[in-house]
């Protein structure tokens, strides 16, 4: 699998534009080659997090993999970076996320 290119700040304004304020939607991963971190909805907040990687959830799938004599790639990883870790970005309405994240020092890599 080819490294996956930055999202950019213009597709994340794009999609959270096409959002209801009511809106509950997946976590939204955020990196280039990794995943670094994801928008988030949690607790009625909407957050840009730290993705941290679950070390037991992967483990359990390489098991898996193994067992049933299926290959695992690097790229695998990927689907176990979570957006659980250090909040680098929070607002309570879409509104005023949208108006942070337009302000906020986009990193290259995300």
């Amino acid at each position: 699998m080819a490294p996956r290119a930055p999202t950019g700040r213009a597709a994340i304004l794009t999609w959270l534009r096409s959002l209801d304020e009511g809106a509950e939607p997946s976590p939204r991963p955020l990196g280039s080659p990794i995943v670094f971190a994801g928008v988030v909805r949690e607790n009625g907040a909407w957050r840009i997090r730290e993705a941290v990687f679950d070390h037991e959830g992967f483990e359990a799938f390489a098991r898996a993999q193994q067992a049933a004599g299926r290959p695992l790639y690097p790229e695998h990883a990927d689907g176990f970076r979570r957006p659980t870790g250090q909040i680098f970005l929070e607002a309570a309405s879409l509104g005023d996320f949208i108006r942070a994240v337009e302000a906020y020092d986009w990193p290259r890599d995300w």
